[in-house]
């Protein structure tokens, strides 16, 4: 009975273990707004710049549209940005377009 009784307990601790959310990482967001974005910082002279802050709901990511110019100067276009919330977790939340 005591025996059963430990196994029960152990099993429980473990399932609650393994129930925890994992709490993603700055350098996890950094790569899943790199991920994200591509569609919008792809191109030949076109790459984006980013940013990742931690928030009291998760995280803000801010991927800034960079065209490079044939003579090497970088140009940052109007509403060439977008921003990307993330869960705690570094579930993609909402994507925000430039203005």
């Amino acid at each position: 009975m005591r025996r059963a009784l430990i196994l029960a307990i152990t099993a429980s601790v473990l399932t609650q273990a393994l129930a925890v959310a994992h709490l993603a990482t700055k350098n996890e967001v950094l790569a899943k707004v790199k991920h994200d974005s591509l569609r919008f910082c792809s191109g030949e002279s076109i790459h984006c710049e980013y940013s990742v802050s931690a928030t009291v709901e998760g995280w803000s990511a801010l991927a800034l549209e960079v065209v490079t110019g044939p003579d090497g100067r970088k140009g940052y276009p109007v509403g060439g940005h977008r921003v990307y919330l993330y869960s705690i977790e570094g579930e993609l939340v909402q994507e925000i377009p430039g203005l």
